[in-house]
């Protein structure tokens, strides 16, 4: 038998996908084909761009396809190349049974928590807000359930996600969380894809112990200043993505300010560039003398 990632599809869109790709060509190993999303409007203009998957793959000379969705042509694409195996990463769509089934040895997701804690959309977020203090990875063999299917490997890491902007390991939002735990995760799925072709059992979820994750939306990313700790972990939880903001009242009139860099020390959340309603950004020190 040849070795199972001698012939397998990636599934993926984000940067987190490129993270797992650029961890497998580290290692040596490149995928047969890339399944992203089809290009979306971005930017001001809305103008159609393409996934950083798809980047990716043109750039390493990897076929690449954009399904609206898996129709008889694209199951007898996949059918046709013989695959071993498909890995899914942040890919942003559900992939149906079907789709799943066709390689040899089926399907595996990176799953950047501790499952089956954290299931669903959010889990970097969702750890962030919740002030973990143990994360971790998972690989999951995937069936027709959001991340239900049996764990293939699993690994976790003590630290405080409080604290984690002042471990040398991260950066310091959620980012940084899943660019280090989606490279562990595909460093784990490489070390123990193994165990597969030796016929080990793979370990059923306690779905008793499971929680679920929710799509967050900017009603969350209201902050109250005098919660200092937890406008820290909403600033690294959705800062970078929805936006942080808080309201002050000034002359009768509740004004909408924008946080775009904080920091935190002392246990203190110190804004230091806002955007207040109406205006450019400017210094969070310059706003306050504007509304005195």
């Amino acid at each position: 038998m040849s070795h199972p990632f001698d012939n397998f599809v990636f599934f993926g869109s984000s940067q987190f996908s490129v993270v797992v790709l650029d961890t497998l060509k580290k290692n040596g190993f490149f995928p047969s084909l890339i399944i992203t999303l089809p290009d979306s409007p971005s930017g001001r203009g809305m103008k159609l761009a393409p996934s950083l998957a798809k980047l990716w793959a043109i750039e390493n000379k990897i076929d690449f396809i954009q399904p609206d969705k898996f129709d008889d042509s694209i199951i007898f694409k996949l059918k046709s190349y013989n695959l071993q195996l498909s890995l899914v990463s942040s890919y942003g769509k559900i992939i149906p049974k079907k789709v799943l089934d066709i390689p040899e040895f089926g399907s595996f997701n990176i799953h950047p928590s501790l499952l089956p804690k954290y299931r669903g959309p959010s889990p970097l977020q969702s750890q962030i807000l919740a002030d973990e203090k143990e994360v971790g990875v998972t690989v999951i063999k995937m069936d027709e359930e959001v991340d239900h299917g049996e764990i293939l490997a699993q690994q976790n890491f003590q630290f405080s996600i409080f604290n984690f902007q002042n471990n040398p390991l991260t950066k310091s939002n959620f980012v940084g969380l899943g660019d280090f735990l989606f490279t562990k995760g595909t460093e784990l799925f490489i070390e123990n894809f193994p165990k597969l072709a030796k016929g080990e059992i793979l370990k059923p979820q306690d779905d008793s112990k499971a929680t679920f994750t929710k799509k967050f939306d900017k009603k969350d990313s209201e902050i109250n200043l005098e919660d200092n700790r937890k406008s820290w972990l909403t600033y690294q939880a959705l800062g970078s993505t929805l936006g942080v903001f808080f309201f002050v009242k000034h002359k009768d009139k509740n004004i909408r300010v924008k946080i775009t860099e904080a920091e935190f020390n002392d246990g203190k959340f110190v804004p230091l560039k806002v955007i207040p309603e109406g205006k450019k950004e400017m210094r969070y020190e310059d706003f306050l003398r504007g509304i005195k």
